[in-house]
């Protein structure tokens, strides 16, 4: 089994190091600021593996545009640098929705394609990518604090990290394909988005749902500094340079997070 600690002092080096990176690439936009790199839809592993993990070796991302700053292209190559062993998939917004269309028709399909808020489809949709296929979630703007193919047991089938406050987040999650949290995860998700009384994504679709279903079934919750961290090697300007409207709590006071249903007749 993998040891549930952490190393604090590689876990110091990476955030001292990952601020001094968005430092100097901060510059980097003044001085540039429509400069742009493209993260890729799909990178191999550079290194084989002959030992099969619960947890399928795929690292899982999305953003409203694959076209990314500095920053945020640091982020995205130091999080390689650490997973030789996976490969990689970005999801673009479209590719979300038809990801969920071909594999989840019907009511995730349809509960999903109700939401018309970006960071609302990325909390639905990492849950019904690691249902189908398994791996590793991580938000654009996380990192890994160490490398998964060493903190990640073999034979764990889950992985599910809290703050210092003790609430489970959604940002890095990790799970075999299947998994049953995952499928009552999406089940709260959808009826959510059904019954559309809450007007907090963050309640709705995000780690409200997810810190709930986790205790329920009181599964294991790691240290985030374990495992992935937030904002050490970009923050929210870099991610949304492009979609100044893009932040959940920003888009969210712009309009309902789901659209009314039409009564057919």
């Amino acid at each position: 089994m993998a040891k549930h600690e952490y190393n604090r002092i590689a876990y110091r080096a990476i955030k001292i190091g990952g601020n001094i990176v968005k430092v100097i690439f901060s510059i980097d936009m003044f001085v540039r600021p429509g400069r742009r790199k493209t993260i890729p839809e799909y990178v191999a592993a550079r290194r084989e593996t002959k030992s099969v993990k619960a947890i399928p070796r795929i690292v899982w991302q999305t953003n409203y545009s694959n076209r990314v700053t500095m920053p945020v292209y640091a982020n995205f190559l130091f999080n390689r640098w650490l997973t030789p062993e996976f490969e990689y998939r970005y999801h673009t917004d479209e590719a979300c929705e038809a990801f969920i269309e071909k594999h989840f028709p019907g009511r995730y399909s349809d509960a999903f394609k109700r939401l018309q808020i970006g960071p609302a489809k990325a909390d639905f949709w990492r849950i019904l990518v690691l249902l189908h296929s398994g791996g590793i979630y991580l938000d654009i703007d996380s990192n890994f604090a160490a490398r998964p193919e060493d903190v990640i047991a073999l034979d764990e089938d889950a992985v599910f990290i809290a703050m210092d406050n003790g609430e489970v987040t959604n940002y890095c999650l990790a799970a075999k394909p299947g998994h049953p949290a995952l499928r009552l995860m999406a089940d709260r998700i959808s009826q959510n988005i059904e019954e559309g009384t809450i007007v907090s994504v963050y309640d709705m679709t995000g780690p409200t749902v997810v810190d709930a279903v986790v205790k329920e079934l009181g599964l294991p919750i790691r240290n985030y500094r374990e495992i992935c961290t937030q904002g050490q090697f970009t923050n929210k300007r870099a991610q949304y340079a492009d979609k100044k409207d893009g932040a959940w709590w920003i888009a969210q006071a712009k309009s309902s997070i789901v659209k009314k249903q039409t009564n057919s007749v």
